[in-house]
């Protein structure tokens, strides 16, 4: 199975796939120097890509367009001032090609019927909240319920004004204390991003499960 990755970033929602079975070719306007296959790798913006690429050799595509403009922390958002909104865009291109789609986003972004997907859904990230909404048309299977009951209080709080221990570990801004950042990547599931990648990146356990309900809705198909 052969998935396309749009704006995959270093490839946290990539490596979810690999994961779940799927070979993953990554598309992304900038060079990832820590896009874990540089083979399945092109350096191209993702809307031209759908124009360029022979898209009959991919079971299925996943786009991960620019979220600022839908953050509700707008965090980092004057490092990319020029993406445009292109969900509806990019929605529409990909309904047009045919081939079974993944959207994901951040809460608040303007997706179809989203599922929600939580870091206490799993247990490779009960460490992390980071609540992300994914729009495919094709996923029956409900997501699963969040725990946040199960993550009870076992990290070393950053914000001094709060309790000295907290329930989860919140990937945003620049590590406050030594050894953060290495608690960051364990939480998330990803050793192989710098600090900036592992802010924007999705949990590899959340496109794991989607890669699953995906392979298997794909095998269904072909029955």
């Amino acid at each position: 199975m052969r998935i396309l990755d749009l704006y995959c970033g270093a490839g946290g929602s990539a490596m979810g796939y690999v994961m779940a079975g799927f070979q993953v070719v990554g598309v992304d306007k900038k060079a990832q120097q820590n896009w874990p296959w540089p083979h399945n790798f092109v350096k191209v913006d993702a809307m031209r890509a759908l124009e360029l690429l022979d898209l009959r050799v991919y079971d299925a595509i996943h786009a991960s367009p620019p979220c600022q403009t839908h953050s509700r922390t707008r965090y980092l958002q004057e490092d990319r001032p020029g993406d445009p909104d292109e969900i509806e865009n990019l929605r529409i291109m990909l309904q047009a090609i045919g081939k079974p789609y993944v959207i994901e986003n951040v809460v608040g972004a303007p997706l179809e019927h989203p599922v929600t997907l939580c870091g206490s859904m799993f247990p490779e990230t009960m460490g992390i909240r980071r609540h992300r909404i994914f729009e495919c048309p094709w996923l029956e299977q409900p997501a699963p319920e969040c725990r946040h009951h199960l993550q009870v209080p076992r990290f070393r709080n950053p914000d001094p004004r709060g309790a000295e221990l907290t329930g989860v570990v919140n990937v945003h801004g620049s590590p406050s204390y030594e050894g953060e950042a290495q608690l960051r990547r364990e939480v998330m599931g990803i050793d192989w991003m710098n600090n900036y990648e592992l802010t924007q990146a999705v949990p590899p356990a959340y496109t794991m499960w989607l890669g699953g309900q995906l392979a298997d809705y794909l095998a269904r198909r072909a029955a």
